[in-house]
């Protein structure tokens, strides 16, 4: 596959290409920056995965993507991601043509989800960034230290997002 671009008219501007790899030599070489689309809009909580195998739930996956996301249109951003990193490699039904176990971001994603309804669950009236915030917040450090292009925030960690309930009066309640 050769891809040729010439420019015909106009500013020099930056041209990024993704593309999957098409059986080249290229499969699970992720560089930073990879992060691009819906993942890299404000707001939206972008998450790396880590294999449900890997013993220490450390090392990330090989084709997670890698951020910072940079943006050019409208203007010139560079946005830090992923948001957080959740676990892929968990055993699934099938439904839907899934494989079991099923791997990668789109496994690990529901996973953050997952635990954002937790944090609804027992704090009604968060708003999406307090949500998010707590996430963050709460998740356990991984890479270096800090936030990173890597782990972002972290491996979520749902106990230490969501406050202790306790029953009272016929209802649960966070304390």
């Amino acid at each position: 596959m050769r891809v040729l671009v010439a420019k015909f008219a106009g500013a020099v501007q930056t041209l990024e290409l993704f593309f999957d790899g098409g059986g080249w030599p290229t499969e699970h070489v992720v560089s930073g920056d990879s992060i691009f689309g819906h993942p890299a809009v404000p707001g939206v909580i972008s998450v790396a995965a880590i294999d449900a195998n890997d013993p220490d739930n450390d090392d990330i996956q090989l084709f997670s993507s890698r951020g910072p996301s940079t943006i050019f249109f409208p203007s010139f951003q560079s946005r830090a991601t992923p948001t957080l990193t959740a676990i892929d490699g968990v055993s699934v039904t099938g439904v839907g043509g899934f494989s079991s176990p099923f791997p990668g971001t789109s496994a690990a994603a529901p996973h953050a989800a997952a635990v954002a309804a937790l944090i609804l669950q027992t704090r009604p009236d968060d708003t999406p960034a307090q949500v998010a915030a707590r996430m963050q917040d709460t998740a356990a450090d991984r890479g270096t230290v800090g936030f990173d292009n890597t782990y972002g925030s972290g491996l979520i960690d749902a106990l230490a997002s969501t406050p202790p309930q306790k029953k009272r009066r016929g209802q649960i309640t966070s304390e």
